[in-house]
C-alpha cells in the first residue's frame, strides 16, 4: 500500500504482556507548508502478533555470519541464483511470486498437518 503523504509512520514492539493501556502510535510530519489529510479507510496502525521468543537476545544472537564471499556454500549460491539471478531474468514477472510461493508452502503445510491430526 502507497505512504500517506505529508506523513511517515513508526514501527514499534507493544509487549502486551507488560503494557495495559491504550495503543497509540507516532507519526513525524514531513510538510510543513500544505495540510495533511487523514482519511477514515486508511489504516494508521498494523497490529501484528510476534511470539517474545522470536525477538528475544538468545534468537537474535543465534545467527551465523558468513564472512567473505569465499564462506558461502554451494547451497547458498544456488538458493541466491534461485531468489535473486533467475527472477530478473524476466523484466515482465508478475510480482509477488515469493509472497505467492511463500502461501502456497503454508497451505501445503497446515493441509498436512492437519491430515496427521486426523
Amino acid at each position: 500500500m502507497p505512504g500517506m503523504g505529508g506523513v511517515s509512520l513508526f514501527e514499534g514492539i507493544v509487549e502486551t504482556d507488560r503494557w495495559f493501556g491504550p495503543l497509540f502510535t507516532n507519526m513525524r510530519f514531513t510538510r510543513s507548508h500544505m495540510p495533511v489529510r487523514f482519511r477514515a479507510d486508511y489504516p494508521l496502525v498494523l497490529a501484528q502478533p510476534v511470539q517474545r521468543s522470536a525477538y528475544a537476545n538468545g534468537t537474535l544472537d543465534s545467527m551465523d555470519i558468513a564472512r567473505g564471499l569465499d564462506a558461502l556454500s554451494p547451497a547458498d549460491w544456488q538458493a541466491y541464483e534461485t531468489t535473486i539471478v533467475e527472477p530478473n531474468t524476466r523484466p515482465n514477472r508478475p510480482f509477488g511470486a515469493y509472497a505467492t510461493d511463500t502461501r502456497k508452502k503454508r497451505h501445503a503445510c497446515m493441509r498436512e498437518h492437519d491430515s496427521v491430526e486426523a
